[in-house]
């Protein structure tokens, strides 16, 4: 049986669906229109195949290939059949989220829902994914949906369609990892997880476990839900919650006075008369006239608070490990998840002992599949715990649903990692940053034993394991924009130092300029200027950059004479791959006028700089774009970024030695 990756496109006068067999590579071309019927032969194929892969193919392609299957019986002529299935498809797009076929006559594989891009902080397409893995072409077709293509344009559609099948091909290579993940839990849990996004997976690994030690059934349990109208936060936050310093103390007041009626505005956008307790003791950034985040200044360090955890950053710097000073993580071990067990935290419609044996036993099993090598086993219940049990207490669409035990975790959660590090701070060590379950300090070796006391009072307090990672470079321009390189060599990238998202799988992320990432990265652990590396760096990929505008957005490219008179405008992709260049153009975004307004609205893409697109790759192209690169603003991206850094450090203590200039 085979293995494919596909693609359907239609207009109104074609049907056409391009495959490709994964195992040997053998291309396949269905098409219905005035040109070719081949009805019969797709569905003869069709017999052969075991499953589909493709990209949004369960809420798009199937759902037409479902309806030409259920016509083919009626023997309607081609024509009509292309019309039907052309208003099927439409019909899909109109829709928010389209129905998916819960039993498809051939089993469906979809990219698009196993990487969670239905999501819309994750939203992605596939002319995205061409971009950022670096395909030649990145083309979009220029024809409008309702138009009737001609002969000629139909074979431009082809080759069109053929790019895709092989963005698809590729991106499916990539997600071989995710894929057979999903076949291994599949399997292990009697359950189809083929399309489940990983917070999916593990929500019903939970829900399974639930049900397993509650004897209720997981159809009984999925309708459970924990509805609040009111919340005292004095209930919620632990006895054994207690700081050192005035400026804590006075947030756990205002915390344990609290009384709320819903999650969302707990941490942001605050009415200032109800922060009027906290304004003397923290940054009082407003927006519309609320304090924007919810935050406490502690001996100069801003904790800020939010639903994803407490974070802090010291100050931008550099810092080394010497044989004076270490440089140390307290890492929580599975935070949420042990903090819900050590306190019984629990969904009120769920028992307390049934929910923290589920807990213990899921993390057990994690711990002894960690120490198997069973990496999928790990993965699979580390959603669970993590991705799940928190990040769905607060959806109303999920059985973890109980806004007081999500309000338990995450406050609670926040408080006694900030007496962590209050206790690093008032006994001398320095607190580089927090980020969500862990705290990183600079220590004196002579107070070592001090940190190693904090720790174990701190796990004796909570119950909790506090595990340490050493560290011999840390550079950071904020707490979500950092470069840490711990003692084994290992290099972890965060924000603005971040160039390996292709090797952990954030294909969402935007991957434009990426030569930028890798110049700090050569300069501040190599100690080569950024004039130097980015001069001379090979890949040309690294410079490139992309836009990406919705359709009510028109991207065009301006040329001028030496008069600055308009010689000529031309409308760009809303999605163009581009490069800043000497000699190139100028892109100008234009937007429709605000409300009230007739003008539409026009920004420069990048302002003061020329640009020049770069949607097909070809070898005389890339000739013309090493002679015409605009080195100097890729370097000083790079300098604005060290400076920022810099500037906080005393030259007598970089740490790092240049090995030359240009």
């Amino acid at each position: 049986m085979r293995k494919i990756v596909y693609d359907v496109e239609l207009y109104k006068n074609i049907f056409l669906l391009i495959a490709k067999e994964i195992d040997t590579g053998e291309r396949f071309v269905f098409e219905i229109s005035r040109r070719k019927d081949n009805r019969r032969e797709l569905l003869i194929f069709l017999k052969t195949v075991e499953y589909m892969v493709g990209f949004n193919n369960c809420r798009f392609d199937y759902n037409v290939l479902h309806l030409f299957i259920s016509l083919f019986k009626r023997k309607i002529p081609g024509k009509r059949m292309v019309e039907l299935l052309y208003l099927k498809g439409q019909e899909c797009i109109s829709k928010e989220r389209p129905n998916i076929n819960k039993k498809p006559l051939v089993k469906q594989k979809d990219l698009f829902l196993i990487n969670h891009y239905d999501n819309y902080n994750k939203s992605t397409s596939l002319k995205i994914l061409e971009f950022n893995m670096q395909m030649d072409d990145v083309a979009v077709l220029p024809y409008k949906f309702d138009k009737i293509l001609t002969d000629e344009e139909i074979e431009h559609l082809v080759i069109y369609c053929d790019n895709d099948i092989e963005a698809t091909y590729q991106f499916y290579l990539k997600n071989i990892k995710a894929i057979n993940f999903r076949d291994k839990m599949s399997k292990l849990y009697n359950y189809d997880f083929s399309n489940y996004n990983d917070v999916k997976i593990g929500e019903r690994i939970l829900l399974k476990a639930v049900a397993k030690y509650s004897g209720e059934s997981e159809y009984a349990i999925q309708k459970l839900r924990t509805y609040r109208t009111a919340m005292n936060m004095s209930d919620i936050i632990f006895d054994y919650i207690s700081f050192d310093t005035k400026e804590l103390n006075i947030l756990l007041d205002w915390w344990k006075d609290k009384v709320i009626f819903e999650t969302k505005g707990q941490f942001n956008k605050l009415d200032m008369d109800d922060v009027a307790p906290l304004l003397p003791y923290c940054n009082n950034e407003t927006e519309k006239s609320k304090l924007k985040n919810l935050n406490i200044i502690v001996d100069g360090l801003q904790f800020d608070f939010g639903t994803g955890g407490l974070h802090a950053a010291c100050y931008p710097g550099v810092w080394k490990a010497t044989e004076n000073t270490e440089i140390i993580l307290l890492d929580v071990s599975s935070y949420y998840p042990n903090l819900a067990s050590k306190n019984r935290l629990h969904p009120k419609h769920i028992d307390v002992d049934v929910f923290v044996k589920t807990i213990d036993m899921l993390y057990g099993q994690r711990m002894k599949a960690k120490d198997e090598g069973d990496d999928e086993t790990v993965a699979g219940i580390k959603l669970a715990l993590n991705g799940a049990l928190y990040g769905k207490s607060n959806s109303e669409y999920s059985f973890m649903y109980d806004p007081q035990f999500m309000m338990s975790i995450c406050v609670n959660g926040q408080l006694l990692l900030a007496k962590l590090a209050e206790k690093c701070i008032i006994n001398g060590i320095k607190v580089i940053q927090v980020n969500t379950d862990g705290v990183m300090v600079e220590c004196p070796r002579n107070k070592r034993h001090l940190l190693d006391e904090i720790a174990k009072e701190w796990m004796e307090l909570t119950n909790l394991k506090l595990d340490y990672d050493h560290f011999n470079l840390v550079v950071q321009k904020d707490v979500n924009n950092y470069l840490a390189v711990f003692t084994n060599g290992k290099i972890k990238y965060k924000g603005v130092f971040d160039y390996d998202y292709a090797n952990n799988g954030d294909w969402h992320k935007n991957f434009s300029s990426l030569i930028i990432p890798k110049a700090l990265k050569a300069y501040f652990i190599d100690g080569i200027r950024p004039a130097r590396f980015i001069t001379e760096h090979a890949d040309f990929y690294d410079f490139f950059k992309r836009t990406k505008f919705d359709k009510r957005t028109r991207l065009v490219q301006r040329e001028f004479d030496k008069d600055n008179t308009l010689l000529q405008q031309t409308l760009l992709q809303n999605i163009t791959r581009y490069y800043v260049s000497r000699k190139g153009k100028n892109f100008v975004k234009i937007m429709p006028p605000l409300k009230g307004k007739e003008e539409d609205r026009e920004f420069v893409v990048e302002s003061g700089h020329l640009c020049t697109e770069m949607n097909s790759i070809t070898q005389e192209k890339v000739d013309t774009m090493l002679e015409d690169l605009g080195y100097g603003y890729y370097i000083n991206k790079v300098l604005e970024i060290i400076h920022l850094i810099e500037d906080y450090v005393p030259i007598e203590e970089l740490t790092f030695e240049i090995i030359d200039d240009i």
